[in-house]
This record gives structure tokens, sequence and C-alpha cells, in this order.
């Protein structure tokens, strides 16, 4: 899996006592979410998040290439750099995405008239990404500055990237280490073959490791291993006055409930 972990808890569990549900998660070579462990908590809290984050050291290891994003909740904040001490934490401030895919250009005929292939070795997201990036790569301006050194310009912006590296200038290629549409095109100019600038991880091969091994069903309830402790209700505090049903919005979040 991507060494990028999200963090995050939600208290829109129905029940008796409005419990709250932290989840810890990774995304495989497809985009695909893939859980790694989840607890039901009284609530979000410095101990509760030093449990759970402690649990999971046990099976995630902490190396500098970890990255961990969260919200910026306080107790998140504050024992994440406490229990995971080389790795990364990174905080998300909204929800949206930015839809970077949004322009159309004029073609350009030799450009237009090429073809990609129509099989590869790469997963189906990925295949879907690269063909929406080199079709909004037409009409782009490539000049050469060097060797596997492009300016790639549009009608709005320029991207300089650099083939051999592997970098440009908005960081897509070095993010994500696949080609963005500027790339896709000046590599078309000089005769590079796209797919061979993507990373392996996102390779057929490599997702198939990724779920190679035995996935079992959980047993049944009386086979679960349980400790020997004593697990009493959690105190509940009814809050005066009609429940709240939707979850507060995230910063330049509108519209959404």
């Amino acid at each position: 899996m991507r060494r990028i972990v999200s963090i995050d808890g939600t208290w829109l569990l129905k029940g008796k006592y409005d419990d709250t549900l932290l989840v810890a998660s990774v995304q495989d070579e497809d985009f695909h979410q893939y859980h790694l462990a989840w607890a039901v908590v009284d609530v979000e809290s410095i101990a509760s998040w030093s449990w759970f984050l402690t649990k999971l050291l046990e099976v995630v290891v902490d190396e500098e290439d970890l990255v961990i994003i969260s919200d910026r909740h306080s107790g998140i904040i504050a024992i994440v750099a406490d229990v995971y001490k080389n790795a990364h934490h990174e905080f998300l401030d909204e929800n949206d995405s930015l839809d970077q895919w949004t322009r159309a250009y004029s073609p350009r005929s030799r450009y237009q008239n090429a073809s990609i292939a129509s099989t590869t070795n790469f997963t189906p997201t990925i295949e879907s990404i690269l063909r929406e990036r080199y079709n909004f790569g037409r009409g782009y301006q490539v000049y050469e500055l060097g060797r596997l050194q492009f300016d790639v310009r549009s009608a709005t912006n320029s991207d300089i990237g650099d083939l051999e590296s592997k970098r440009c200038t908005f960081r897509e290629f070095e993010i994500d280490k696949i080609p963005c549409s500027h790339e896709i095109a000046a590599s078309y100019f000089c005769d590079v073959n796209f797919y061979s600038l993507c990373s392996e991880y996102y390779s057929v091969m490599i997702w198939s490791l990724a779920y190679s091994e035995t996935i079992y069903h959980v047993l049944n309830q009386n086979e679960w291993p349980v400790d020997d402790m004593l697990v009493l209700p959690p105190v509940i505090k009814r809050i005066r006055g009609r429940k709240k049903q939707n979850r507060f919005s995230s910063v330049r979040e509108f519209g959404r409930r």
C-alpha cells in the first residue's frame, strides 16, 4: 500500500451511547480505500487517540517515509508527534478536491492524430487518468530548453518539466509519480513513451501483490480473543435541545450536507 495513512473520527454512530468511530485507512495502487484499523470509543480525545495510535504502531512501523494525514483535531495534533516520532504529519483544511482538468484547448493536428496504447500494464484508474491527461495535452506548445527539459505552455499557464529527473513546476509529477498533461505533451514532442515515466508502484503486478496474501473472514464471536477485563458502559451526557443532525462544514466548503 502507499505509505500515506489517513486517520479520522466520526460521531455519526446511531445508538444509545452516541459513540465515536476512529478509522485508519490507506489507498492501494488503484486508489481503492483499504482500512487498516478501526475502533469505537466514547469520544475523540487525547486519551482515545493515544490508545488508537499506539495500537496502530504495532502494525504500521514508524519510519521517515511514512505520512499521516488528519484534520486539525486537537486530540490528534497533540498525540501523533508523540507516538509517531519519525513520520510526517500533514493536515487537511477542506474536503473539496481541486479539479485540474476542466479546461480544453484547440487540438494540434500531429498530436491529435496520434493514438495511445489500447492495453497497458497499469491499473485501470491510472490508465484512465493517463488517457484523460493525454487528451488535455492537445494544443499545448512545447519548447525544448535542454536535454529532456521542456517549457510546456497552454492558453493560461506554463509548466517547466524535466523528464529525466521526473519533476515539474506544478510538482504533480514529483508527488503522484505519474506525468501530468504537460509532461505527456513533452514526452510526445521528444518521442518518449510516457508510460515509461510512471512509477512501477501503479503496475498491475504490484497491485496484485497487495492482495496476494489470504484475507480471512472475521471469526465467529465466540472465537474472538478477548482480554480478561471489565468494560463498563460510558457515562451518558445528554445535551439539552434538539440533537444535531449535520456535521460542521470544513474551511471553504459550501453547499454540502
